[in-house]
């Protein structure tokens, strides 16, 4: 099972936004765990982490898929099509 990014600390959230592209500097000098990044909204992204619309839009559907990815059975998407992985990605 993988981790439940709820359970990131702020060095794992830093982790995962670089693994997006991102740069994840603000995100661990202001201590943003997964909990915390769990309650930002797409407004918070911008300006408090000073992320454009569009990659905060990409953090936001990035919640949702890792959230998909740790429900039980959640890591075995071989049951979606192409395109419903790529609709995440």
């Amino acid at each position: 099972m993988l981790k439940d990014i709820k359970d990131f600390t702020a060095d794992e959230v830093g982790l995962w936004f670089t693994a997006q592209g991102l740069d994840s500097t603000t995100v661990i000098s202001e201590g943003v765990d997964g909990d915390l990044l769990l309650s930002l909204t797409i407004d918070d992204l911008k300006s408090d982490l000073g992320l454009s619309s569009l990659h905060s839009k990409k953090v936001m559907k990035n919640i949702d898929w890792s959230k998909m990815l740790t429900q039980p059975g959640g890591e075995d998407i071989s049951n979606f099509s192409s395109e419903e992985v790529a609709m995440w990605m």
